[in-house]
């Protein structure tokens, strides 16, 4: 069920990480270049902060710095998965 998303996301021009309960799953490129390394296997509050990972809404949207860029993250619960766009 993993594999579909990840398949889908790969070929989108938008930054993408997919996480399922409180870790990285998947980055696609774009995400990889913006997160300056691999964020897959680590947990969203390592890599995107404790207000983001401890948000219990199905969708929002919310302003995060990521190495001293700012970026808007909109965020979406699918499933299991917590979808973040940036």
């Amino acid at each position: 069920m993993f594999q579909l998303p990840a398949e889908v996301f790969s070929l989108s021009n938008e930054a993408v990480v997919l996480a399922r309960g409180s870790k990285v799953v998947y980055a696609n490129r774009h995400a990889a270049n913006i997160l300056h390394e691999d964020s897959v296997g680590k947990t969203v509050k390592s890599v995107f902060g404790p207000v983001l990972a401890n948000c219990q809404a199905s969708y929002f949207t919310m302003d995060v710095y990521l190495y001293n860029s700012h970026y808007t993250a909109c965020v979406n619960r699918f499933d299991h998965y917590l979808v973040i766009f940036l």
